[in-house]
């Protein structure tokens, strides 16, 4: 079976691949078609993701007094871990792989899963 491949600099090629390996490419090609069609026509509303909440709820004095309280207790346990524990943390917070953190920080990847392993059990031990 013959298919085209796109390169990402927009060069087309033709590839001659096995019927089992073209069906799979075929296959999801139209996959990826249909869920972009389907995500063309979908509307996103930021205010479906507070739906529910209530914002405007007024705080007592009480209720914010706790938050604050709250807050102190976990930027104590925070500062509680290393710095490498803190910084790597704060990465996979904001959604990185820690294959992404290892190959970042030049290191092996097992090395930054057992600190943020450590962290996370430091954290909930002082929490």
């Amino acid at each position: 079976m013959i298919i085209k491949y796109k390169f990402a600099n927009g060069d087309v090629s033709m590839v001659e691949v096995s019927e089992d390996v073209g069906e799979v490419i075929v296959d999801s090609r139209k996959k990826e078609h249909a869920n972009n069609e389907k995500q063309r026509y979908h509307c996103y509303s930021s205010d479906a993701a507070y739906e529910g909440m209530d914002y405007a709820a007024p705080h007592t004095l009480e209720s914010f007094l706790d938050e604050c309280e709250a807050n102190k207790h976990i930027s104590e346990c925070f500062e509680k871990l290393s710095e490498t524990q803190k910084r790597r943390i704060l990465k996979v917070a904001m959604g990185m792989s820690l294959c992404e953190i290892a190959k970042e920080e030049k290191v092996n990847a097992r090395a930054v899963f057992e600190s943020v392993e450590a962290a996370r059990k430091n954290f909930l031990k002082n929490f």
